[in-house]
C-alpha cells in the first residue's frame, strides 16, 4: 500500500524482493506525520546459495518512484544539465534503530535513480548508504571523499544493464542534515558518462531501509528535499 503525502512524499513499502504476491503484505509500515513511518512486519527470504537477499525497501520519496505506478510528487524529473546548473539540491534524513533486533541485518540508504522513460529508470542508480548493521561490504571497492566524508565506492553493472553505484560511508552514521547530492551525482557523471549525461532525467530520491533480516522497529523521523523543484 502507498501514501501519497502533502503531494510532495510518498511512502511505499516497496517489498520488491518478495515474488510471491500473497506474501508482499507481510512488510508493513505504520505512517504518521511529517512524513514519518515505522516498519511493523517484515519478511526474511529464505537463504539461497548466494546468501541472504534483500525483501523490501520500505521508504518515504521524493518524485516518481520505480514501484509506485503513476504516482508521482512535484518536482521530479528534471534533466541532470538543468539541475547541475540551474540548483543545489540538498536531503535531510533521520533515523533511529534502538528497539531493533541486534541480530538485524539492513541499511540505512538513500537511492536515486536516473533515466531516459518515466518508471523504467534503467541508465543509472545511485545509492548512499549511511550505516549497513551486519552487512559485509562488497568487494572490491575504492574509497574517496565526498562533501568531506569518507565512502567506501562500489560500482557495477546490473542485469538489467544499467549503472549501479553504491557509497558506503565509513563511518556510519543514522541521520544526515542538508547533504548535498550534487557532488555524488558529478563523480558519476564523470565517471560512468555513458549512463549519465547531461539530458538524463533524475526521476526520484528515496530515503528508507533495505532488509536482508528482520528490522522491525526501524524508525524513519524525518525527510526533507530543499533546492530541487517546486
Amino acid at each position: 500500500e502507498q501514501y501519497v503525502m502533502n503531494n510532495r512524499y510518498i511512502v511505499d513499502p516497496n517489498p520488491w524482493g518478495i515474488t510471491n504476491a500473497s506474501l508482499k503484505n507481510d512488510v508493513c509500515q505504520k505512517v504518521g506525520p511529517n512524513n514519518h513511518f515505522v516498519v511493523t512486519h517484515t519478511y526474511d527470504l529464505p537463504i539461497g546459495p548466494a546468501g541472504r537477499k534483500v525483501s523490501a525497501y520500505p521508504n518515504v520519496q521524493f518524485g516518481c518512484g520505480p514501484h509506485t505506478g503513476e504516482e508521482c510528487t512535484k518536482g521530479l524529473p528534471i534533466k541532470l544539465s538543468y539541475l547541475m546548473a540551474k540548483q543545489n539540491p540538498k536531503v535531510s534524513f533521520s533515523t533511529s534503530h534502538n528497539n531493533v533486533a541486534t541480530s538485524a541485518m539492513f541499511n540505512t540508504s538513500l537511492d536515486m535513480r536516473f533515466g531516459d522513460q518515466k518508471h523504467t529508470h534503467n541508465t543509472a542508480e545511485l545509492m548512499i548508504w549511511l550505516n549497513a548493521p551486519n552487512v559485509k561490504k562488497t568487494t572490491p571497492y575504492i574509497t574517496k571523499t565526498i562533501a568531506g566524508v569518507q565512502y567506501h565506492i562500489i560500482s557495477r553493472r546490473a542485469k538489467n544493464g544499467s549503472m549501479y553505484v553504491q557509497f558506503r560511508r565509513v563511518h556510519a552514521t543514522d541521520k544526515v542534515t542538508n547533504l548535498p547530492l550534487k557532488p555524488f551525482i558529478t563523480y558519476a557523471m564523470q565517471n560512468f558518462p555513458n549512463d549519465m549525461q547531461p539530458s538524463t532525467k533524475f526521476w526520484s530520491l528515496q530515503a528508507g531501509f533495505e532488509l536482508w533480516k528482520g528490522g522491525k522497529g526501524l524508525t524513519e523521523n524525518g525527510f526533507k528535499v530543499t533546492g530541487m523543484g517546486s
